[in-house]
């Protein structure tokens, strides 16, 4: 290239002339083109262009992120379309000094099979792009518009690069097995958790918490957590079914079963979840789901007692005065269930009254997510690290003199869409929820909206015992199966989407008629 022959252009743009060489491109305010080629005068005022708006800086540039990124397929996307872009503005700028663009077009067309491709360069010539730049020059186009969308592109390129070490940092750890004077590493890859997450079972509010649902197993005859893994709570192997997690924690570490196997044996067949803290503490099993709905009495069949569940830990029981000064004696009603649609901003709103209202709201686990003593319906289940679910509360009603006067209890159930409920069967008026009647002389099945995910199914008596479950759910679930009574049956039911994550969750009751 040193010996080629150049000539100085304007602005101190250099070009090499390149006998016999049907090139035709730029590098930085370097114009490299065989002189034999026709119509020279457009080629420099296209490649002006890229030197002018420094084009060459882009390439290089996205090479550079392509080395680096060089595993995702979005990177090589993103190169191609920024050297198209680069093509536009050229093109765009060689047209707008007396040059028509129908015989621009022709021009391009007659020469794009005769150059030869250069990797790192801008080019005028190009047959795998012509149709675009052809299309865009009878487009009237924005170059500061077309330049701004670079400023997008290097933010997007970086975040393909750290996508997948967002939710677990990679930590490697080392057993020495010894066997007389031989030494064998093994090596263990461990994923730590670093957000919220839930997934067969195993429920991550926090990087705090841990939590296991669980499923009453009709073989052990006794509640199992639904996840097969091996829990290890600071270093020691607690036994399935015998705790629901724990809490306070300062690390949870995963292994698949490949990696459990190596650290447990057998044990970790399954896989592995690790808890680690000084101030951990270990959560007792919880108890069977509750009945989260309290609908009218079903036609034709007398619908058995349930007794309202007990309050959370430490909560007060209110108590009676004796004497002139006696406080009325508090009355509670039935029990109360509301569904809260997050998608619609809803809020639980509580039955009218004269009196100030005290609530408590707590998880399945007996834990308090809201409190208030003065409750104007503002809650609308948003809290921080706050799943969708059914949740339990207490309602006070405290008058003028600070007397309990009406206590109400139920359940608030917490969706981020109302849509993929009941397709049938289901009576939604407002925020309540009425129960799912289904015939059995008919042979009514229970039947749910058509959902690209899977379902989990659990059905319970009022007992709390599980007499049905699944974990793929085809709305086959028949009311004469089991030769049931008739009687009130309550329904737990959760999507699970291909990556094994909940996206949704209901709960319900099914009133079983002849």
């Amino acid at each position: 290239m040193r010996k080629a022959p150049s000539i100085m252009l304007e602005n101190g743009v250099k070009l090499f002339d390149l006998e016999r060489s049907k090139v035709a491109f730029s590098f930085f305010n370097m114009i490299f083109l065989d002189p034999q080629l026709p119509d020279k005068d457009t080629i420099i005022r296209h490649e002006l262009v890229h030197i002018k708006q420094r084009h060459s800086i882009d390439v290089v540039i996205f090479e550079m992120v392509q080395i680096v990124n060089w595993v995702s397929p979005i990177t090589y996307l993103i190169k191609k379309d920024i050297k198209l872009i680069h093509e536009f503005l050229a093109d765009e700028g060689a047209t707008s000094k007396g040059v028509e663009k129908y015989n621009y077009a022709l021009f391009l067309i007659k020469n794009a099979s005769a150059i030869q491709d250069v990797a790192l360069s801008n080019q005028i010539f190009g047959s795998s792009n012509l149709k675009s730049r052809i299309s865009m020059l009878n487009q009237k186009k924005s170059a500061k518009w077309a330049r701004l969308k670079l400023l997008f592109v290097l933010p997007i390129s970086i975040g393909t690069l750290c996508i997948s070490t967002m939710a677990f940092t990679k930590d490697y750890g080392f057993i020495d097995i010894y066997s007389g004077t031989s030494q064998i590493k093994v090596i263990i890859r461990q994923d730590t958790v670093k957000k919220p997450f839930y997934s067969n079972g195993i429920n991550v509010p926090n990087l705090k918490t841990v939590n296991f649902d669980y499923s009453y197993n009709d073989r052990l005859k006794k509640p199992m957590p639904i996840t097969k893994r091996l829990f290890v709570f600071n270093g020691e192997v607690i036994e399935a079914g015998t705790s629901g997690g724990a809490k306070n924690v300062d690390q949870i570490i995963l292994l698949d079963a490949e990696n459990g196997i190596k650290r447990y044996g057998q044990k970790g067949k399954y896989g592995v979840i690790e808890v680690r803290g000084s101030k951990a503490v270990m959560l007792s099993i919880p108890p069977p789901p509750p009945p989260t709905m309290a609908p009218p009495p079903p036609p034709k069949v007398a619908p058995p007692t349930v007794a309202p569940p007990p309050p959370p830990k430490n909560e007060p029981t209110p108590t009676n005065k004796s004497g002139a000064d006696a406080a009325p004696t508090a009355t509670t009603n039935q029990q109360l269930s509301f569904f809260i649609d997050r998608s619609k901003n809803q809020k639980l709103v509580l039955p009218e009254n004269d009196n100030r209202n005290s609530i408590l709201i707590a998880n399945k686990w007996g834990n308090e997510v809201y409190k208030s003593e003065k409750y104007l319906n503002d809650w609308d289940g948003k809290g921080e690290n706050l799943s969708t679910g059914s949740y339990f509360f207490i309602q006070k009603e405290i008058n003028n003199q600070g007397e309990v006067v009406n206590i109400n209890r139920g359940y608030v159930n917490v969706v981020d869409s109302m849509g993929d409920f009941l397709k049938s069967g289901s009576n939604i008026k407002g925020e309540k929820v009425s129960t799912v009647e289904l015939s059995k002389d008919q042979g009514n099945k229970l039947v749910f909206a058509k959902t690209s995910d899977r379902r989990m199914l659990t059905i319970f008596n009022t007992q709390g015992k599980g007499i049905y479950r699944t974990d793929d759910y085809q709305n086959n679930w028949n009311a004469n199966v089991g030769n049931l009574q008739n009687g009130l049956y309550y329904f737990s039911v959760a999507t699970i989407n291909t990556a094994g994550r909940k996206t949704g969750s209901s709960t319900g009751s099914i009133a079983l008629v002849n």
